[in-house]
């Protein structure tokens, strides 16, 4: 199994961030930055205010590319944050249902920008916000 930072590495290669510009912290770590806990049952936070990142141990690619995705694009809803994460990652989304909003609704009744547009806004942002890689 590959680690944590491994995985949160690869997330950030994918967006053109800098990983070392994105703490990636433990649940302690993150209440003394943000100033409140991490939510009982979320996989993953993200504090654009802050940027700083908290992933439960263990989890998959699409959870970092999320949470990766907040700091970058704050202002964007939910659904494109998940919808731009699954089409990142490859995962097929056709029959996918999420919660989101306060209702659940069906993954993919967006039009989503191609894989390659998402990686072009991606790397800007981080350029904008100052979390650009060098390479």
């Amino acid at each position: 199994m590959r680690s944590d930072y491994t995985v949160f590495s690869e997330a950030c290669r994918l967006l053109g961030i800098n990983p070392a510009l994105v703490p990636l912290v433990g649940p302690t770590e993150w209440k003394a930055i943000v100033g409140r806990g991490v939510p009982r049952r979320a996989t993953g936070v993200a504090s654009p205010r802050h940027r700083v990142v908290y992933v439960k141990r263990g989890s998959p690619l699409d959870v970092f590319v999320h949470e990766l995705l907040h700091l970058l694009f704050p202002s964007r809803p939910h659904w494109w944050i998940y919808e731009a994460t699954w089409s990142l990652c490859g995962i097929e989304t056709k029959e996918r249902w999420r919660y989101s909003g306060g209702h659940w609704t069906k993954s993919g009744q967006h039009k989503m920008e191609p894989v390659e547009r998402i990686r072009q806004l991606a790397a800007r942002s981080a350029r904008r916000r100052g979390l650009a890689s060098r390479c």
